[in-house]
This record gives structure tokens, sequence and C-alpha cells, in this order.
């Protein structure tokens, strides 16, 4: 091959300079009209990436980003094919080069790499050459790049940099011990686009060696590959010893890395351009004093005016009077250099009012200062109309509710959920869910919720942990979380349902104590009539006839009382459950004492003192029945654990009349006071006097229905007065 001198390089024909510019020119050209496709392509196909709907499937996802993936590839095959033709026409600067400085730079650049990899690199003195600096650097940083590229050879690996001399060249070799080149591809490797490993080249235009041979062939070298003594390969190129004389004075130097750098730029700004006018978002532009340079079609049709008529127009003019005064603050922070993001209210030209998102992003020169302002605006009335339904939805909701987002932040909540754990309005907001709950439930309620993330199917929460909350003042409460999520633009957000169970779980508390009750008074008559019954069997032949008597008599007090029990639990229960039915009338209280002594006169040697001013006819408001049952129920309890003087007592008192039941007994034990109207209370003398223990239960219960109220009242020095209050009839 016949050597070319840099003197010859540079001062080729000028033929072959004229056509090397024609075509440098042609393929600028070229590259133009293929670029701005590609790059609105890209810019579109990663803009859609970006909006997707969470809901579309993976598939669809992935043909998104292969658009993206072969635009790209695109694009740098045309890159790639531009900077080789211009390569061959760029003008270069001869001087003298030290390639020990050039290997010490490209080293430096691919330190991390060689550590990485644990690559060996060995360099021998190298010479100073008549080169490109800038050209001859590319050449050495592809050949190393390469190098290292397929440096995974069994053995470590290793890498010789060495230069030998000629009379009329250099030889400079870089040498690998890596897989090598087949003997039939050494050649084909330096074709355009070529890529041997498209694993290892991925993303790779395929130009490097192509490049490579195009710069040395610029200096009057050549450069080849060859099988290295002991594997891997041999890239070897020669340079000219012969000094050549340096560029004119008024040429460019050009590196062929940034010889497209310029028309990058102005490819870059012509897809930005597109990407803006075709962008769904109105965007527009306005310079420092608020006047209009640039309006895209998004921005024609949300505010309603064409771009001739909005460019050169102060930007006021989509301002409604209450809001001018954001103006000057948007501008000053513009001048300042400062971003702006506001949602605000704009005006369309047909005066109707638009709720929007504004991002206002300074406009800068070269030096960086700011010369104008881009603003994209979003119409967000539909969120807001979205998320007033939401507010509304939530305020309806008995319970506490607290939305939040995918990292458990508290997004949104309900005034029932700030009135429940006693935070002021908006104070929840940003705020982690776990601040609702006390410290020991935060770590596990944190795992329980990511699984719900993960698989957002409606749930309870922490189930089986009997979890708490925590009031803003540090209090406790039972609490039941239920999760379930909630359709919204971002997606899926988990809600919290936070219900506060106090008043459940003491009623199942009462529930439990008062099964257990009843159970232990239904087994004792019930184990007296077995006993009985067997005694009865077993020696009905040989008892006497009052005894057998007497037997069944007991038999019967004892059924008797189950039967009582088991009534008065029936007609509590239905009481509690809202299933009892009230007649309320006029109930005059005369005739009603009369029918309670009657069903339940004293039994000796009590007595029972009624001090009824029976000239007022006292009437009240209430169910005749079921307060004839209250009245027998107490003045039965006056009989059971009172003295022998039982009064019965009425007086007016504004607008109803108060009913007393005393009696000159022992009275109630202090510690019994507070629980006597719950089931199942009953007297130290309870094994005495075998009752229900579920009446004043009953008439608690009833006087309540009937809007009245009823209390425990001590009497002095000894006794008791179970008082009850009902409206009176006008």
């Amino acid at each position: 091959m016949q050597s070319v001198s840099p003197t010859e390089a540079s001062r080729a024909a000028p033929s072959d300079l004229d056509a090397a510019a024609d075509l440098a020119r042609f393929a600028t050209v070229v590259s133009h009209d293929f670029s701005g496709p590609l790059r609105v392509i890209r810019g579109f196909a990663g803009l859609l990436g970006d909006t997707l709907d969470p809901g579309v499937d993976q598939a669809h996802r992935r043909y998104v980003t292969e658009i993206i993936t072969a635009t790209e590839r695109m694009q740098a095959l045309n890159d790639g094919l531009v900077a080789c033709v211009r390569a061959r026409a760029a003008t270069m600067e001869f001087t003298e080069v030290s390639l020990d400085a050039v290997v010490a730079t490209c080293l430096d650049d691919l330190g991390s790499r060689i550590l990485d990899q644990g690559v060996r690199v060995h360099v021998s003195p190298l010479p100073v050459v008549h080169a490109d600096a800038v050209a001859i650097r590319v050449v050495l940083r592809h050949l190393l790049d390469n190098a290292l590229r397929y440096a995974d050879a069994p053995v470590a690996p290793v890498i010789d940099i060495a230069a030998t001399r000629t009379a009329t060249e250099w030889t400079i070799v870089v040498r690998d011990n890596g897989p090598g080149i087949a003997e039939m591809n050494r050649e084909r490797v330096f074709a355009l686009f070529k890529r041997l490993d498209p694993a290892r080249d991925e993303g790779r235009p395929g130009i490097g060696l192509t490049l490579c041979r195009t710069i040395v062939e610029r200096h009057g070298g050549r450069l080849w590959i060859d099988a290295g003594p002991t594997g891997g390969i041999d890239a070897t190129f020669t340079l000219p010893i012969n000094a050549a004389p340096a560029a004119d004075a008024g040429a460019t130097i050009v590196h062929p890395d940034d010889i497209t750098r310029e028309q990058d730029l102005v490819d870059h700004r012509a897809a930005l351009a597109a990407i803006v006018e075709y962008s769904d978002d109105a965007m527009y532009s306005q310079d420092l004093d608020g006047q209009i340079i640039t309006w895209n079609r998004a921005a024609e049709t949300l505010y309603g005016f064409s771009a001739a008529e909005a460019i050169g127009q102060p930007v006021s003019m989509l301002i409604p009077p209450n809001r001018v005064h954001e103006l000057p603050r948007m501008l000053d922070r513009t001048r300042n250099g400062s971003p702006t993001h506001i949602e605000t209210v704009r005006m369309r030209q047909d005066g109707r009012l638009i709720e929007l998102s504004l991002t206002v992003s300074p406009i800068r020169d070269a030096l960086g200062t700011p010369v104008a302002a881009s603003v994209t605006a979003r119409d967000v009335s539909e969120r807001h109309r979205a998320d007033e339904d939401l507010r509304a939805f939530l305020e309806v909701a008995p319970d506490a509710i607290v939305v939040i987002d995918a990292t458990g932040a508290i997004n949104e909540v309900n005034s029932q959920a700030e009135v429940t754990f006693g935070y002021a309005p908006g104070e929840l907001v940003g705020q982690p869910l776990e601040v609702l709950l006390p410290e020991r439930f935060r770590g596990p309620h944190v795992a329980q919720r990511m699984s719900f993330a993960a698989n957002p199917v409606p749930r309870p929460m922490g189930s089986g942990l009997g979890l708490f909350g925590q009031r803003r003042d540090g209090t406790e409460f039972p609490v039941d979380i239920q999760l379930s999520s909630l359709p919204t633009k971002d997606g899926l957000l988990p809600v919290a349902a936070i219900r506060d169970v106090t008043e459940r779980r003491r009623l199942e508390h009462l529930r439990d104590a008062f099964i257990g009750n009843a159970a232990h008074e239904l087994r004792t008559p019930l184990t007296t009539l077995a006993g009985l019954g067997e005694t009865l069997a077993s020696n009905f032949d040989v008892m006497a006839r009052t005894d057998i008597e007497d037997a069944f008599a007991a038999m019967a007090r004892q059924g008797e009382r189950a039967r009582v029990l088991i009534a008065n639990l029936l007609d509590l229960s239905n009481l509690e459950g809202g299933r009892a039915d009230y007649t309320i009338v006029g109930v005059e209280l005369g005739p009603l004492i009369d029918r309670v002594l009657e069903v339940a006169p004293p039994p000796l040697p009590k007595t029972v003192t009624v001090g009824l001013p029976r000239e007022l006819k006292l009437t009240l408001r209430a169910d005749a029945a079921r307060l004839e049952q209250v009245m027998t129920n107490l003045l039965i309890n006056a009989y059971r654990y009172g003295g022998n003087t039982i009064g019965i007592d009425a007086l007016p008192h504004r607008d109803r009349v108060v009913l007393s039941v005393s009696d000159d007994g022992v009275g109630v034990a202090p510690e019994l006071a507070p629980t006597i109207f719950e089931p199942f209370t009953r007297g130290k003398d309870a094994n005495v006097f075998r009752g229900s223990g579920i009446g004043l239960a009953l008439c608690r219960r009833i006087v309540e229905d009937m809007d009245g109220s009823i209390w425990y009242q001590p009497v002095s020095p000894h006794g008791s007065s179970f008082r009850v209050s009902l409206d009176r009839q006008p």
C-alpha cells in the first residue's frame, strides 16, 4: 500500500476537496431532513410513554419503548454517517503531539472501567508525532475502548501499547488478549455500521473503526488488524515521520466527535419547536414586560385566541380583574431567574373563566441571563370538580376517611377524621398514615399497607392485631381500619376507613358479661329442678306425702323463677333491639298506682304509703302498660330489700313529674350504686331474696325509651329511693 504524506493529504487535488465538500454538504442536508422527523417521533413517543394510563398493559408499553429505541438507533446511524462524511472534508491542524500524553489522557477517561474489569495496561515509551492532536486522540480512544469491551478472556485481561520506528514511519500497536477476531472478519470490521457482536455493541452505531481508518488515512498512514501472538488482536496504525506544515492560519479546527454539534443544535431546536407546537398542553412565551411572543395550537384551543390574535398582545388580556395582582409577581420572579407554579383562574376570549395550572419558566440567553419566559397552562377544571366530588363523598361518610398516596402519606381526609383524632383542618395532609396509630403498631401497619399497595383488594388492616388509634393529644382508643382503593387521575389511591369502636367494644364486653350471667342465673333453678326430680324419682316410694308435696312445690317455684328470668331476658332483648312497641298517651297516676298495688300488694308486716296529690290528677306522657311494669318492679324490689315502710310519691317539677318508690331499709352498698341498673347486678342479700337480676335494667330501658330518666337516690339516715322522671301531659 502506497504511503501518502500529511502534506499530500492536506493538499489534495482541488477536485477531491470539492467532491468531499459537496458530499459533506449533501450529507448535512440529508441529515437535517432525516433528523427532524426522527426527533419529533422520539419526542412524541416519550410523551406518550410518560402519559400512558396506569391500566395500559406491559405489551403496549413495550411497543412505545421499542419505538423510542428504534428511533434512537436510526438517529445514531444518521449521526454516524454524517460524522464519517464530514471527517473526510474537515480541516486538520498538524502539530507536534506526544502520544504518551494522549494515551495518558485516554486511560484517565477510561480509568473506572479499567479498575472495574481488573485490566492490566502496559505502555511502552511512545514517540512525539506530527498529527492533529484531537483526531489522534479519537483514534487511540476508540482502539482502547474496543480492547476493554472485548477483554473477557479466561486469563486476566491485559492491554499493551507500544511503538516501533522505521526510516519513514512510526508503527503504533494496541494489543489485547481477548477472544480475537476471525481472519475473515478483520477487514469487514472497517465497514460502515458493522458490528461484529451486537450484544457487546448495543447502542453503538458501528462507525468507530471506520472513523479511525479515515483519520489515519487523512494523516497519510494505514490502519489494520492482525491476530496477536498469544491470542487477542493487534490493532496497528502507522504515522509518517516527515513533518507536515501547519494548516493555514484561517483554517477551522474540527474534531470529528464535535463536527455535528452545531447542526445538532439546529436540529434540536427544530424538533423542540415541533414538539411544543403539537403539544397537548397550552404553551406560549412572553417577554419580560409581559408581551406574548409565541403561541401554540393548544393555547389557541384553550384560550380561544388564534396565534395572530395573541402574539404581540399583553398577557394581561388573559387575566380576570381579580387576578391581575399575580402578573407583577410572576414577571419579577422571571427576571430573578426563578420559576413559578400556581393554580389560578384565567379568562378565555369569550369571557368564560377556566381553572388552570400554570408553570412559568425563565428562558435564558447564552450568558444565563433571563430574557423571556415560557408558560405552560393545563386545564384543571375537571380535576377540581373531581376533587370537590371526592370531598363531598368523604364528608357524608360516617367514619373517619383517610386517602393516602402510594408512599403512605395522607392526601385527603374528611372532617370526621379530624374530629375523631383531634386535628385542626388541613393539619393531617402530608403526614404518614401511621401518625394516627400508637408507636407499637406502626411497624406492622407499614407492612400491612405495603402488602395492600401490591395487591389493592379491599380488606381489613391489622386483622387480629387489636388496633388502637392515637389522637393528637396522645390518648388511645380502639379502632377498626378497612382498606380499599379510590380511582383518581393519578391511578388507584389507597383509602383507609377508620372507625372508633370504643362503644362497640364496651357493648361486646357487656354482651359477654350478660351471656355469662344469664347462663349462671338459668343454671341455678335448672340445677335445683334436676336435683329435686332425681330425688323424687329415686325415693318416691319411701317418701312421706308432705315431703313429696314440698318437693313438687319447690320444683314449681324454681320453674317459675326460670320462666320469669327467660321472659325478662326476652323482654330486655326486644327492648335493646328496638323491637318493642310503645303507645304513648296521657296516663293518670292515681288509677295506675291503684292497679300496681292490686297486682303487687305489700306482704305482712310491710306497709305502703301513697303520697299522691290526687286533687291535681297528675297525668304523664307514657305507655300505660310499660309504666305499670316499671312501678311494679320498683315496688317488688322495695318489698325484697327494703324495710317495713315503703312510700310511693309523685311531685310535679316544671313540665315533668317525678315519681319515687322509697323504703327505710339498709340501702344500696356504695360500691354497687354505679352499676345498679346493669343486668344481673344484685345486692348483698341476693341469696336470700332471689330475683332475676335484670329488673332494674328493664326499668331503665323502658323509661329511656319513653324519653324519661331513672336514678337511685340514697335516703338519710338509711334507705333507698328510686326515682323516675317523665313528661307531664299538658
